[in-house]
């Protein structure tokens, strides 16, 4: 398989809570990696995958809402849905857990899809939040 990150050079000027933001060429690589991890997971559960080239041309996300694990759940998806796949309901209903989970690391952890799992520092908890 065959990952090109054809990400713009720019992304949008400034920054404000809730600001859609586009991926640039340059940073975000937490992110991308979420997004390579999703995409390599999707690749590992399509049944026919051979020369498979996957062109990422944009990625865009709320800071308020996006993390590297719900961007490369996304980015699953995005495979997933078009080619014929062996994941299975349990796998995904796994991954979706995963994704609800990942709040509860720091915003820079990254997903490993393949071992359904997070890497990264998980935050501390409190009394009002169960974990």
């Amino acid at each position: 398989m065959e990952i090109i990150e054809n990400y713009p050079d720019k992304t949008a000027s400034g920054y404000s809570q809730g600001q859609i933001e586009s991926i640039p060429k340059e940073g975000y690589n937490d992110w991308k990696n979420g997004i390579k991890n999703g995409i390599e997971y999707a690749y590992e559960k399509l049944t026919k995958h051979k020369g498979l080239k996957v062109i990422i041309d944009s990625a865009i996300g709320l800071s308020t809402d996006t993390n590297p694990t719900i961007i490369g759940f996304a980015a699953s998806r995005a495979v997933l849905e078009k080619l014929s796949n062996c994941e299975s309901k349990n796998e995904l209903e796994q991954l979706e857990s995963l994704v609800f989970s990942s709040w509860d690391y720091n915003h820079d952890a990254i997903p490993d899809f393949i071992n359904k799992t997070i890497i990264g520092k998980k935050l501390p908890t409190t009394m009002y939040k169960k974990t």
